[in-house]
């Protein structure tokens, strides 16, 4: 999941590609074992990244 973090704080980049790009094959399952641990969706994870950076 730190791989999954760092890769959300990317700009352009989907949860559909970051879950390609850690080997996950379905990005639902993804989503939901992402917000297991960290607490939030992939999605809302990246724009809060996103508003911090101040992207």
């Amino acid at each position: 999941m730190r791989r999954a973090r760092e890769l959300l704080t990317l700009p352009n980049i989907r949860v559909k590609g970051v879950a390609a790009r850690l080997g996950c094959t379905d990005p639902l399952y993804f989503g939901r074992i992402f917000k297991q641990i960290v607490g939030l969706p992939p999605e809302a994870y990246s724009r809060k990244a996103a508003r911090m950076h101040g992207l």
